[in-house]
């Protein structure tokens, strides 16, 4: 990853892709005044200029297409070299599924004492486990974990917060009425709103129980796949919100930077593998849509459960692989916006362009994210 998109990442900061953990003073806009100062979001000294990113995982299998080597994507730590100007360079970390305190302290070459860093620890497990930073989920991780973060780190406010989380209650009542009428017959209205609510919250072993075996669900998977079930309609509304910007984006990639004569042949075909990742991602995302959409109007026009069931059972993948769709979307929109500052048929914009591409293609394998 060189300069120009680091910085492009840092500057535009997009809430999906990366998540800047520094104290308010270090952060752009940020400054803490409203009640006190924001303190970093992680406590131990290791952490608390370090920025996330979810990156693309990429695969070497050979012979495989660009979408099948493009996986949901994973969580990586980046730590600048200056927090001041963190677009400077730094280096990374990858936060892969056998992470632990050993891995930070091989990383940083010290010992770390697990009490102090134990809290720590558990935010990360947190975020790891997300797709994507959209502040909706990371807040709502959060709360369904009893872990107390400052609430400024999420941009949502409690207004937004609250009408998302209405209308997806509104979506759940029918999975209520579904799972506890096919349990005990007919569910009074009154009863709704609070099964509703049990649902949402996911905290009532006993009711789960109850609900999973309803809906034929494996011992254990009810709050996973009710809350990945969430995320798929919560991503739903996250895709169409971008879906504007992304015209914009497929424009530049299709004409809008252009090289020197020796460099067109390279450029034809980064602007080839970053048409057909924003394709693939978008055609991906909007299958998984269409399949959700279809299955849960069956399921309130038509009374028909089956194919809800059936596609509840397999949402868990899907939350997944839309984090990861959803990356490629919104670090293109990024380095799009970052090109439209210097021209979008300018050196600077090829540069962007060609580092996108290059993402897309390699992933960032090494351990530095340095300036070049």
């Amino acid at each position: 990853m060189r300069r120009f998109q680091l910085r492009a990442l840092l500057d535009f900061s997009p809430p999906s892709i990366v998540f800047d953990c520094r104290a308010g003073d270090l952060r752009t806009g940020t400054d803490g005044s409203d009640d006190k100062e924001l303190a970093p979001f992680f406590d131990h000294s290791l952490l608390k200029n370090v920025i996330l990113f979810k990156t693309v995982q990429c695969g070497t299998k050979q012979g495989a297409s660009n979408q099948q080597r493009l996986s949901a994507n994973q969580m990586r730590f980046f730590f600048p070299y200056d927090p001041k100007t963190p677009g400077n360079g730094g280096a990374s970390l990858v936060c892969g599924p056998d992470f632990s305190i050993r891995t930070l302290e091989s990383f940083s070459c010290s010992k770390l004492d697990p009490e102090r860093i134990e809290a720590d620890l558990c935010k990360i497990a947190i975020l790891a486990a997300l797709p994507s930073f959209s502040p909706f989920l990371m807040r709502d991780g959060f709360e369904r974990a009893g872990i107390e973060v400052d609430p400024r780190f999420f941009l949502l406010s409690q207004s937004d917060m609250t009408s998302t989380r209405d209308s997806l209650k509104a979506k759940l009542k029918p999975l209520a009425t579904l799972a506890l009428a096919s349990a005990s017959g007919e569910v009074a209205d009154a009863q709704l709103d609070l099964l509703a609510k049990k649902l949402w919250d996911l905290d009532d072993p006993t009711f789960l129980n109850q609900f999973g075996s309803a809906l034929k669900l494996r011992e254990g998977e009810a709050a996973p796949t009710i809350r990945a079930w969430i995320g798929v309609s919560y991503f739903q509304h996250e895709f169409h919100e971008r879906q504007a910007k992304l015209r914009g984006v497929a424009q530049w990639v299709k004409e809008g930077a252009v090289g020197k004569e020796d460099q067109l042949r390279d450029v034809e075909l980064d602007r080839k593998l970053v048409r057909d990742s924003l394709r693939g991602a978008w055609t991906d995302a909007a299958a998984v849509f269409k399949v959700a959409t279809t299955a849960y109007d069956a399921l309130i026009n038509k009374s028909d459960s089956q194919s809800f069931i059936a596609y509840l059972q397999r949402a868990q993948p899907d939350f997944q692989a839309l984090g990861g769709r959803l990356s490629i979307i919104d670090q293109s929109i990024c380095n799009y916006d970052a090109a439209s500052l210097y021209g979008l048929a300018s050196r600077q914009g090829l540069e962007l362009l060609q580092d996108l591409a290059a993402s897309m293609r390699d992933g960032i394998e090494d351990k530095s994210l340095a300036a070049a």
